[in-house]
């Protein structure tokens, strides 16, 4: 009966968390502005598609516990290569994210208009991606 339990509230605290990543995803319109920029739009259910398999066959390659024997060498050489990778592709989707939302709230055209800095934004919006790139670079170089 526990263990019923217990994959029921599983199951119910995947699709919650699912449903608030797909509506945040939804609400910032991620997808169809990378569609916009790319000039892929008549694409644009085919990258949501990929999107939803591609998060749920990961989440189950997780809980299932599904690794991929390889040979010692060929680890370090996979790993290095899907990892640089990995990390550019999840770094733009971060950026994008924190774009997104920052332009959603509004946070840039009110900080401008509140501060009377119409005409140093480019050094500003510069500033914030050279400083959350060194940032980035300090803590993964040195700090792990």
């Amino acid at each position: 009966m526990q263990l019923c339990l217990l994959i029921v509230v599983g199951i119910s605290s995947g699709i919650v968390v699912g449903g608030a990543f797909a509506a945040l995803l939804s609400l910032l319109k991620i997808i169809p502005r990378f569609c916009q920029l790319s000039g892929t739009e008549k694409h644009i259910k085919l990258y949501q598609f990929i999107l939803s398999v591609s998060t749920g066959i990961f989440s189950f390659m997780y809980f299932l516990e599904i690794d991929f024997k390889l040979h010692k060498y060929s680890i370090v050489f996979f790993s290095a290569v899907f990892g640089i990778i990995f990390g550019i592709v999840l770094g733009i989707f971060v950026g994008a994210l924190a774009s997104a939302l920052a332009e959603t709230l509004n946070v840039i055209p009110v900080a401008t208009r509140k501060l009377r800095v119409k005409n140093y934004m480019f050094y500003i919006i510069t500033s914030m991606v050279l400083g959350k790139i060194f940032g980035s670079l300090i803590y993964w170089l040195f700090l792990i």
